[in-house]
């Protein structure tokens, strides 16, 4: 207990500014206002550290962080220490494999619109060395190969109706493009960042991840484009600190391979495995029952008439909340036992009942890294 304790007052220290030693165990989790992006990194902290699988809800509900050590000293398998983030073993991509639900939307979408950029994460950093072109090279192949979703590309068969996902050679598996524009000015420089951006992906032959690196006066500007079928902004994150890793001085030997970190593959075959069980069919029946009947859809007052729209271009609206809320509204669900992203969506139903005088109607929100 006392090593699982020490642990998470380390843990949540450097997740709220807290001094570890202020940090008793008598705290709930909950006092910590953490939302639940970071409940669910905590929760896969722990699996990693301890080998202990904590359902999201045993963590939302808010254990004091005793109660908590206790629970993970007495799951956690005889002289389990793991590493933060081990997941689902690497498993060889060999021979097409099925997508997941969500990559066979992605999918869908970009064939039906070729053209859109919206599924392109793309993110660029300035550079204040020079970088040399075959380090980069080399970070970055090392850092694909350790990632089975960026090494792949789609194999579609004019006789089936769905993609499969096959693995691409080395050559194809990663893309490095180099510019000389130290005579460019700013300009010219955005004009190609945004050309770069915005050119499609093969997503048949690959890449699905391009750098593209400006020589510049003074540094290089240096751009990471991923689409969205082989990640999203937390693939992007990572990415980018494991180039950063081996871009780092002292670490550009080339020794050793890269280890393969858990698969993404491996994963979605749980899933679907789970999906078409006996589980995956009692929560299908359980969301039925919830569901049925649904309320009727809230009609909001739009400010143009009806119509047929294409493309992924839409508006959005910016406010700011006053200085000092932020604090409140934590402070608000710490007291209520829940996360600030579960304040904010009262508020949204409040707003949207007023709007449209309805006491009961269907309201759905995202979701990310959930496996329960």
């Amino acid at each position: 207990m006392p090593e699982a304790l020490a642990w998470l007052k380390s843990y949540l220290a450097g997740a709220t500014g807290e001094e570890p030693a202020a940090i008793g165990a008598e705290r709930s989790l909950a006092d910590f206002g953490l939302d639940s992006m970071g409940i669910t990194r905590l929760q896969h902290g722990l699996e990693g550290t301890f080998g202990v699988r904590i359902p999201l809800v045993g963590l939302l509900d808010g254990p004091s962080l005793g109660d908590l050590a206790e629970r993970l000293a007495s799951e956690a398998p005889a002289g389990f220490r793991g590493e933060a983030g081990d997941g689902p073993a690497a498993v060889p991509l060999e021979g097409p494999r099925r997508l997941s639900e969500g990559q066979e939307a992605l999918f869908y979408l970009q064939q039906a619109a070729p053209e859109s950029t919206a599924y392109h994460l793309a993110s660029a950093f300035w550079v204040e060395a020079e970088l040399e072109e075959e380090e980069v090279r080399r970070a970055l192949e090392e850092t694909v190969s350790r990632h089975d979703a960026l090494s792949s590309g789609l194999l579609v068969s004019p006789s089936s109706l769905e993609p499969r996902l096959r693995r691409l050679p080395p050559a194809q598996a990663a893309s490095l493009s180099v510019e000389d524009a130290t005579s460019w000015t700013s300009e010219e420089l955005l004009a190609g960042l945004e050309v770069e951006v915005r050119r499609p992906f093969d997503l048949a032959h690959g890449p699905l991840l391009r750098l593209h690196l400006w020589r510049r006066p003074g540094g290089d500007l240096l751009l990471l484009n991923l689409h969205h079928l082989a990640g999203d902004l937390w693939s992007v994150a990572l990415v980018w600190r494991e180039l950063s890793e081996r871009l780092a001085p002292g670490t550009g030997d080339g020794e050793g391979e890269a280890r393969a970190a858990p698969s993404f593959y491996a994963w979605t075959e749980s899933r679907r495995h789970l999906l078409e069980g006996p589980r995956g069919e009692a929560a299908l029946a359980f969301w039925r029952r919830r569901l049925d009947p649904l309320p009727p859809p809230a009609e909001l007052p739009a400010d143009r008439a009806e119509g047929h729209f294409s493309g992924s271009a839409s508006g959005a609206f910016l406010e700011r909340l006053a200085a000092g809320s932020w604090p409140s509204l934590e402070s608000l669900a710490r007291r209520r036992g829940t996360t600030p992203h579960a304040v904010l969506l009262a508020a949204f139903q409040a707003c949207l009942a007023r709007i449209t005088g309805l006491q009961r109607f269907t309201l759905g929100t995202l979701s990310a890294r959930r496996e329960e």
